[in-house]
């Protein structure tokens, strides 16, 4: 019944393409011909419940390139921090589901993305001081715990994934272990209670000793990506130089720093780096926008945390690049940059990615009084808000951010994932401080 009920969906396309333009505004990028929807793209939809509430719409919107009103940015905050408290519930251990499925529904908890989720649980929860934020990141923080490996770190991918993409079982995994050390560090810092700062230390202990004398990450490597040689671990050394400056540990800071130093050196003349991408095979391989967001992260953090303006000025060279990339696309950022900061991608963008340069330009360009990188940070800001759902009555559509724009496009197809709503959550938040900023000027 189910596919019947979907195909009848699709029968009425046009009646319902009409409805929708009604409703919602067109993209900033140029939107495809009146109705045009590739007929390859239509035989994908019924494999993702069309008949589910929302679903279709979603589909629908995107496939003309239709955006959602926009409000207040912290009318979509709300909205983000309450999806991902959803995602949280809907696995009942604590961890936060890796993201809503239209094929599977609510997937299971992701550790990686949980453990960077909990810091923006505590910004949110010093701005609303709602005890439901302190304890989601309480939870989250002591799930991590429970499932610490015994060589201290955590493992890649998740238990009972549909998709079959995690298949070898719990595998430590650094980059993912750097990411949790960062949930545990914030949580010690909040609460100063000295397991989170135990449990990172023991995650330490192994993170370090898998970089090798060059710098570069050789143990512990996810097996999903195909990529041998990882520059965007960047944003895992920073949480092992985090948990050396609260633990006294001078071999983690200068592990951390050895990392870093080796990315720095992989950083070309126009802020392009090589090797940030999950699929990489040679230096010059195009990157992902969320990777290489990864990379600018990881040297801004320990940058302003190490007090070290090299680290800062290559993540700000990063963002400079991927600024005017944006701006030649008119606010429309491309899933993937290659080398000469040229894409191929027309019309897929990853929305990750897109949420961590809102927040690389807001935090870069408030740092140095830049207000053009200011003023793009907060147009990706606004264009974001466009792809949020705030009306949906589908509860795991509602107040999330996809994979791609569109919804069936290339990175983390038809699935609301919870890493985009953490960044986009970021990135409204700095948003409200430069606005302040700004008014002020």
């Amino acid at each position: 019944m189910g596919l019947i009920t979907g195909l009848r969906d699709l029968v009425q396309l046009r009646t319902r393409l009409r409805d929708l333009k009604l409703k919602y505004v067109p993209s900033p990028p140029p939107p495809p011909p009146e109705n045009a929807i590739d007929p390859k793209r239509l035989v994908h939809l019924p494999c993702h419940k069309p008949e589910v509430p929302g679903h279709a719409e979603i589909f629908l919107r995107d496939s003309q390139a239709l955006f959602e009103p926009v409000f207040d940015d912290l009318v979509h905050w709300d909205a983000a921090l309450e999806w991902l408290l959803r995602a949280q519930e809907a696995t009942g251990c604590g961890g936060f589901s890796a993201a809503y499925s239209f094929a599977h529904g609510w997937m299971p908890a992701y550790p990686e993305t949980t453990g960077y989720i909990i810091p923006t649980l505590w910004d949110a929860f010093a701005q609303r001081a709602d005890e439901r934020l302190r304890k989601a990141a309480l939870d989250a923080a002591d799930w991590e715990i429970a499932i610490q490996l015994p060589c201290g770190a955590t493992r890649a991918g998740y238990e009972g994934d549909p998709d079959g993409f995690w298949r070898d079982g719990p595998v430590p995994a650094a980059f993912n272990t750097g990411q949790v050390m960062q949930g545990w560090n914030r949580t010690f810092v909040e609460t100063g209670d000295a397991k989170y700062l135990d449990a990172a230390r023991r995650a330490a202990e192994f993170l370090a000793d898998c970089v090798d004398h060059r710098g570069v990450f050789v143990k512990g490597l996810s097996p999903g990506p195909s990529s041998r040689t990882r520059a965007y671990y960047a944003r895992a050394a920073y949480g092992l130089a985090w948990t050396g400056r609260l633990a006294n540990d001078c071999r983690c800071v200068e592990v951390a720093r050895r990392h870093l130093d080796w990315v720095v050196d992989q950083q070309w003349a126009n802020g392009w780096v090589s090797y940030a991408s999950f699929d990489a095979k040679n230096a010059s391989d195009a990157a992902m926008t969320h990777p290489l967001g990864y990379v600018a992260e990881g040297l801004l953090e320990t940058g302003l945390l190490l007090n070290e303006p090299r680290y800062v000025d290559a993540s700000r060279r990063i963002a400079t690049a991927m600024m005017h990339v944006c701006e030649k696309r008119g606010l429309f950022l491309p899933a993937t940059v290659r080398s000469d900061l040229r894409s191929d991608d027309r019309y897929y963008s990853c929305l990750p990615g897109n949420a961590q340069f809102a927040c690389l330009w807001l935090r870069h360009g408030m740092i140095a009084n830049n207000w053009p990188m200011v003023n793009t940070g907060l147009k990706m800001v606004d264009w974001l808000k466009g792809v949020q759902a705030l009306e949906s009555v589908n509860p795991g559509i509602r107040g999330g951010i996809a994979g791609s724009w569109p919804i069936d496009g290339g990175y983390s197809v038809f699935a609301y994932v919870d890493w985009a709503a953490k960044f986009f959550a970021d990135s409204l938040l700095l948003a409200q401080s430069a606005r302040r900023r700004l008014a002020d000027a």
